[in-house]
């Protein structure tokens, strides 16, 4: 017994060294980044960067849209969304390593609060431009925004569309799943002057509940998937095909309820004009999803106005079931590092979507706005 005691004393005290070394070195990349905030952080083959977001939140509504249990979202709140830590290593000119870590929401692991997230780590092997291996846990190359959907000064608005990237929070399922552990074949290439064409296949653990997809997989059938995305005319024109088919352990009983979806994906830039627009469908079991969004844009000057009509069907077999949301926003590029985001979101939900919401919450506004930072 004395042993044992001993043995966990000891054990508690290297897991205090290891989190005290830990914070030393994410502060010396924060305050590295606060005191060179023109460039990221480089040391030798090793080069540091990351993203900051800290939003404002204020809902006509109690109840939010993500979690029934959070607090009355009509008092407003302010939210330390993310801080993320990006890791780009060249052990050599062809060998990469990746990893990007995420501090979600102030995290706080003594009171329980937020989350401390590997959002990928991977090796990558470059051995031509149209074909690098790439071995870990990624993102799963899906439509246009999962991949880089903490990435904010990437993109317009203030989270990414709702309807095809967090069907799971509008009392759906992911249409395809956010990460993906294993395998993966990429590249990219020129067919024709103004024609390039990129593509990502994969096979991985796919999806499971209890346990750690990024350690084990719970059923012998390996996922798969992939994306092509074509751009035409010097990225005048986008489009965009990902598809992903698996078996997914959804209880300890049930280790296999079949898993596929798709999402095509559209985008046309003309000058200070771009529209986007995509469209999704999966299948879980019995149920079907889908999901679509459309979103213009108007670039003048540092600002750039858009809007977004964006609509989830959760469940095919349910009638009025549907989440549709309305959005109007502008995004500010203050320089070239820091974006500041406002927006108005209208959502509509049919009688018998509350899975996520309680009755008397069906419709109900949303003023969303963050400062998003790059460095």
């Amino acid at each position: 017994m004395l042993m044992g005691c001993t043995a966990l004393t000891r054990a508690l005290k290297a897991s205090r060294v290891f989190m005290i070394a830990a914070s030393a070195v994410v502060a010396t990349v924060v305050m590295s980044a606060a005191f060179h905030p023109a460039s990221a952080a480089t040391w030798g083959e090793v080069h540091f960067h990351g993203y900051f977001d800290f939003q404002y939140l204020h809902n006509t509504k109690p109840e939010g849209p993500d979690d029934p249990s959070s607090p009355p979202m009509d008092n407003g709140t302010f939210d330390f969304r993310h801080l993320t830590l990006l890791l780009d290593a060249n052990v050599m000119q062809e060998l990469l390593i990746r990893a990007n870590i995420e501090f979600d929401h102030a995290v706080d692991t003594e009171l329980g609060y937020g989350g401390f997230i590997l959002e990928y780590g991977f090796a990558e092997y470059m051995i031509k431009d149209w074909l690098k291996l790439r071995a870990g846990k990624a993102l799963t190359p899906y439509g246009f925004f999962n991949e880089i959907h903490d990435a904010s000064p990437a993109y317009l608005s203030v989270t990414v569309p709702d309807s095809i990237y967090k069907a799971d929070k509008r009392g759906g399922f992911l249409l395809i799943p956010k990460w993906i552990t294993g395998l993966y074949a990429l590249g990219n290439t020129s067919l024709c002057d103004g024609c390039d064409l990129d593509y990502t296949v994969f096979i991985g653990n796919g999806e499971s509940v209890g346990h750690n997809e990024a350690q084990f997989d719970s059923n012998p059938n390996k996922a798969v998937g992939g994306r092509v995305q074509l751009s035409l005319a010097d990225e005048k024109y986008q489009t965009g095909l990902s598809v992903f088919y698996g078996d997914k352990a959804v209880s300890e009983t049930n280790l296999s309820e079949n898993h596929w979806g798709y999402v095509l994906s559209l985008a046309y830039n003309l000058a200070n004009f771009g529209l986007k627009g995509e469209y999704g469908q999966a299948k879980l079991g019995p149920r079907t999803e889908y999901g679509w969004y459309i979103q213009p844009s108007y670039r003048i000057g540092r600002y750039t106005p858009y809007l977004r009509a964006q609509s989830n069907d959760p469940d095919d077999r349910w009638p009025d079931d549907y989440w549709n949301t309305y959005l109007a926003g502008v995004n500010i590029q203050v320089n070239k590092h820091m974006f500041l985001k406002v927006e108005w979101r209208e959502n509509m939900r049919g009688k018998n979507n509350n899975d996520v919401l309680k009755p008397g919450n069906e419709d109900f506004g949303e003023f969303k706005s963050s400062v998003t930072i790059y460095f």
